[in-house]
């Protein structure tokens, strides 16, 4: 997806870049096993499997755009940076896809596991293990707030060396 001689050899550019590709797939991996969940498990009492709650589709139908949202903005930095090489561009468009990326699978690993009740919060779950994955996303280097902070530069343009830092230097 990126380069990674170009990416190592940029300072900008903290954390490896890779790691949104893997949080991606596990938030696929989390919505597809939350499909096959809700789809086989019918509640006792009822005609029907969870799939056919309207709180359920409804749930589904978020996480299906939030992870197209975080899929299409991980396409475009990968577009950028095979474009453009290293710009200041394509390093916010990399902060972007990582930031989007990080807070789609934290909401779709969390919702996945709370729609898959119960039954769910097992180590032996499959919904389990992915949470506990998804939940690093915005951790995982670069974090949300280092991600936030250099787009917010980018996007306003200003230049790093004229901003003050947040904690007063020793």
């Amino acid at each position: 997806m990126w380069p990674r001689s170009n990416l190592h050899s940029r300072p900008e550019i903290s954390g490896d870049p890779y790691y949104t590709a893997v949080y991606l797939g596990v938030a696929q991996a989390a919505f597809d096993e939350l499909r096959r969940v809700v789809g086989a498990r019918q509640p006792e009492g009822y005609a029907q499997p969870l799939a056919y709650h309207p709180d359920v589709r409804r749930h589904v139908a978020e996480m299906s755009a939030d992870l197209e949202a975080a899929r299409l903005i991980t396409y475009h930095s990968a577009w950028l940076s095979d474009k453009e090489g290293p710009t200041a561009e394509t390093t916010a468009a990399l902060y972007r896809a990582k930031y989007m990326v990080g807070e789609a699978v934290s909401t779709i690993t969390r919702t996945a596991l709370t729609l898959g009740g119960a039954h769910g919060i097992f180590k032996t779950s499959r919904l389990e293990q992915l949470f506990r994955d998804g939940a690093l996303g915005p951790l995982h280097p670069p974090p949300a707030d280092f991600c936030l902070y250099n787009m917010g530069l980018h996007e306003l343009g200003i230049d790093p060396a004229d901003v003050l830092p947040p904690l007063k230097p020793a």
